[in-house]
């Protein structure tokens, strides 16, 4: 009951009360009513104007949701439980090329591509649990057809409902099937780069086999050559001794002491060369002669061949790191023992001690300096290297000029010095 049908009631029962009470007790009551029905209209005027306020208020919601739902950029459509168009904007009629009361009505999963797929199962499951789902669909459109991502919501309050969001994803899709085929496309160059590159070191393999056993075979050839030019160094000097022991014995023979002295020469020539093959013979590389070792060996034979009872002579040794191999090595013995030869046979005459120095040392532009010097009397001032007629020098002077190029230089001071600066052999490292 409302609030009229009290105060209607209540003024039928103080009607027909008037008849039995006093005039002014009936004005009371009349004006009592009066005051109750003015203060209930006011209040039903201040109650009509909040409900114009309120309708006016959900009729611009109305508005505001109907130009949000109507103009959207994306398109928008409500569904009822069997998925048919209740509602669509027209942004979502324009994606699917028909008039909005076209698709009104309509099931949208029957313009999926095969019908119903990917659409239906989210389209359920978003209306059973009231949570959002999202699929993506290729659609039917008039003339052709286009990809779209959907976003299903609930609507709930009454009858079950789904508000659809739609986007047109085809660019999209086009781009990632591109990207797909590129991708493809990739991987099959990677696959047939990968395919070459096995091929290639398949073959990379193969040569470094194939180099290694030719590298195995040469090290076997090399040290079969190494021991068979050992064996050539051996037979060398065996040789060279024979030589030396027949020249001995020859000379024994022989009265004359000018003959003899020329035996005693030719003996200690052959004995330089024969040092130098015993010399590579017992080193272990071949390449080059030990200078040092060489020299010393060299040296002591000389003062066996040469010794004079009184008469000690000292010898200082400097090969200077020089390596040489045995082309140039043998001349520079050969003149080694020559001077030292007539240093020992002439330069002491009446000294008790003597020194004899003989040094190497590399120049620059890959070239060598050889000194060979003594303390002694000195040479005489009227030979001349270039036109002297004494074998030794003779032999000394053709070897340093024809076999080493060298240029030479004799110092008188304080002794003789004999200086040859010649080529060094183009391959050959000093041992610095």
């Amino acid at each position: 009951m409302n609030d009229f049908q009290v105060l209607r009631e209540k003024a039928e029962r103080l009607l027909d009360q008037v008849s039995g009470q006093s005039p002014d007790s009936q004005v009371n009551d009349v004006k009592a009513i009066l005051h109750e029905l003015e203060v209930r209209r006011i209040e039903l005027e201040v109650q009509n104007d909040e409900l114009r306020e309120s309708q006016t208020a959900l009729d611009r919601s109305r508005s505001e949701f109907f130009e949000l739902f109507e103009f959207a950029p994306i398109g928008y459509a409500v569904l009822d439980q069997k998925g048919e168009v209740e509602q669509i904007n027209q942004a979502a009629a324009s994606l699917f090329g028909f008039s909005r009361p076209q698709l009104v009505g309509m099931r949208l999963s029957a313009l999926v591509l095969p019908p119903g797929t990917t659409f239906n199962k989210p389209f359920q499951l978003a209306l059973d649990t009231a949570q959002s789902q999202t699929t993506e669909v290729e659609f039917a459109k008039k003339h052709s057809k286009f990809w779209a991502r959907i976003v299903f919501s609930a609507k709930r309050g009454g009858v079950p409902k789904a508000l659809c969001a739609i986007t047109d994803i085809t660019e999209q899709k086009s781009v990632l099937k591109e990207l797909d085929l590129y991708r493809h496309h990739l991987e099959g160059l990677v696959k047939e780069r990968t395919l070459d590159l096995e091929k290639t070191n398949l073959r990379l393999k193969q040569e470094v086999a194939k180099r290694q056993a030719s590298e195995a075979e040469m090290s076997e050839s090399l040290k079969e050559k190494e021991v068979l030019l050992r064996e050539i160094h051996h037979r060398v000097k065996n040789n060279m001794q024979v030589i030396i022991s027949l020249l001995r014995l020859q000379a024994r023979k022989i009265d004359n002491h000018l003959v003899k002295q020329v035996f005693q020469e030719s003996r200690t020539r052959i004995m330089a060369m024969s040092i130098i093959h015993e010399t590579l013979y017992r080193q272990k590389n071949l390449a080059h002669i030990n200078l040092r070792e060489y020299l010393a060996r060299l040296t002591e034979n000389l003062i066996r061949a040469y010794a004079r009872s009184g008469v000690h002579v000292h010898f200082d040794i400097d090969a200077g790191g020089v390596a040489m191999d045995i082309d140039q090595a043998v001349p520079c013995g050969l003149i080694v023992s020559e001077l030292v030869s007539n240093a020992l046979k002439y330069a002491f005459p009446e000294k008790q001690v003597g020194r004899i120095a003989i040094q190497f040392k590399p120049l620059a532009s890959q070239r060598i300096q050889m000194r060979i010097s003594d303390d002694g009397v000195g040479l005489p001032a009227d030979i001349d290297l270039s036109r002297t007629q004494t074998m030794g020098l003779a032999t000394v002077n053709s070897l340093a000029q024809r076999q080493l190029q060298a240029e030479i230089a004799i110092v008188r001071e304080q002794g003789t010095g004999f200086i040859f600066r010649f080529p060094r052999r183009v391959g050959i490292k000093h041992d610095i």
